[in-house]
């Protein structure tokens, strides 16, 4: 009788010691089998134009490298005259329009159009420039301010003037995103300084806006200049254009 119990509890140890042996070996077995998993050999095509594979245990794409596209204006600049500009020369610094994403930069070109004032547009996407002419004919006589919905208090016609130049104003369906643009040109028509006028209340209303802008410049040679108000025109139809120049003077 005791050698069959002492059997029976040799079965019973040797059971336990298999089942023990066996949870250890293939929790092992697991653990490797899940560190030597491997993903298959495809490929993801990033918008960069680079490529990245599957890694990690779940076999998930690599996330593919950040793109940076800001555009500095040095580097819209180089670009402009490198492509467009070549042999002439970029004559202000640059203004960047952010619903179209381009940099836009007066030129001085070699080859010129009458009544053209001619820009190099620089693409932020493309990193590609090309010349916008801007052509609007000959100067007509201009309209007064009331037939164009601007009037400007400060400064005044024929006033010398100093910098920092502070304008005020008010206008009427100038505006585009609260702002329009202002230039500072002496008698040759060489762009001294660019602003813009920001809109000091609801810009969408039809009716008269006040509007504030300050212009920086040095003092040039020449004895007469003009500021020249913009109406800012996001269509780009000629049709749409508007200005207003006013005669200034210089010390």
């Amino acid at each position: 009788m005791q050698k069959i119990i002492l059997i029976l509890v040799s079965v019973v140890i040797a059971i336990i010691v298999f089942i023990w042996g066996a949870s250890i070996y293939n929790s092992d077995f697991g653990d490797i089998s899940k560190q030597n998993k491997f993903c298959t050999e495809e490929a993801k095509i990033c918008p960069d134009g680079s490529a990245v594979g599957r890694a990690g245990p779940n076999c998930e794409f690599s996330p593919c490298p950040e793109i940076n596209n800001i555009l500095t204006q040095e580097e819209a600049k180089l670009i402009a005259q490198n492509e467009c500009v070549k042999d002439g020369e970029v004559t202000s610094e640059g203004m960047y329009n952010e619903n179209s994403k381009t940099w836009w930069f007066d030129a001085n070109l070699n080859v010129a159009r009458e009544g053209c004032n001619p820009a190099c547009v620089v693409s932020e996407e493309t990193r590609k420039a090309e010349i916008n002419w801007r052509c609007i004919g000959l100067r007509e006589p201009q309209k007064k301010e009331a037939e164009l919905n601007i009037k400007v208090s400060a400064p005044i016609e024929n006033t010398v003037i100093k910098s920092p130049l502070y304008i005020k104003g008010e206008a009427k369906n100038w505006y585009f995103e609260a702002s329009f643009p202002i230039k500072l040109v002496d008698e040759n028509g060489n762009i001294l300084a660019q602003t813009v006028a920001r809109a000091m209340g609801d810009w969408m209303v039809d009716d008269f806006v006040p509007f504030e802008a300050e212009l920086i410049f040095d003092t040039p040679q020449s004895k007469k200049g003009e500021i020249i108000f913009e109406k800012d025109n996001p269509s780009g139809l000629p049709e749409n254009d508007q200005s207003f120049r006013l005669p200034i003077l210089f010390k």
